[in-house]
């Protein structure tokens, strides 16, 4: 297995999971001195960073040695989301919403996906289990 393979293929989970760590340890840390940190998860957002994801998610599977046929059933699904791009002036709004309240929530959703938003609702062995009869 080529190390390449694995980090094109969980790279972007790996920083999900670190920019996750670091805001509940921001969080943590600044509460103490009455700073609030808020997390917001958004769903796929119609940005320029998403303009190239095909002809990254192209490269990836054809420079793939074992991975090529998960990362095509899952191009389907990356397709799926892709397509429910929402306006990023929802981030604004909802931001504005959250800077206007006296307590506010530690994360906000924003415009995810029903189906993710359940997946990330199960215990991560569910999950894995999913996703490996979803790419057989």
């Amino acid at each position: 297995m080529r190390l390449r393979d694995i980090h094109h293929n969980h790279f972007k989970d790996i920083t999900k999971i670190a920019l996750d760590a670091y805001n509940d340890a921001l969080r943590r840390e600044a509460n103490y001195i009455g700073i609030k940190v808020i997390k917001i998860q958004s769903g796929s957002m119609a940005t320029p960073m998403l303009n190239n994801a095909n002809d990254e998610y192209q490269e990836l599977v054809n420079n793939s040695q074992y991975f090529k046929k998960p990362l095509t059933k899952f191009k389907y699904m990356m397709d799926r989301e892709l397509k429910k791009q929402n306006n990023p002036d929802t981030i604004a709004k909802v931001i504005i919403k959250i800077l206007k309240k006296k307590n506010p929530r530690i994360c906000y959703r924003i415009k995810n996906s029903f189906k993710l938003s359940l997946m990330g609702h199960l215990p991560e062995k569910w999950q894995d289990s999913i996703y490996k009869k979803i790419i057989k």
